[in-house]
């Protein structure tokens, strides 16, 4: 089954990039980094399946207008 597949590797990749890299003080600091990782997955993240293209071309955010928490993904 090739979407378990896909499951198994997004659950990595947020984990690895977002999950294991914060400390979350409720649910709501966890539900904003998810929300802010999704966004970033889907529209500026490149993708190695894709042969290194966005999910969703033409929507990658200016540097200036990236979120705090994202950016701090991006450097480490």
């Amino acid at each position: 089954m090739k979407t378990n597949a896909y499951a198994e590797r997004f659950v990595r990749s947020i984990k690895d990039e977002c999950l294991d890299r914060m400390i979350f003080v409720g649910q709501a600091s966890l539900g904003r980094a998810v929300s802010e990782y999704m966004h970033h997955y889907h529209t500026e993240r490149n993708h190695q399946g894709l042969d290194n293209r966005l999910i969703v071309p033409g929507s990658r955010r200016q540097p200036a207008a990236q979120s705090m928490a994202v950016r701090g993904l991006e450097e480490h």
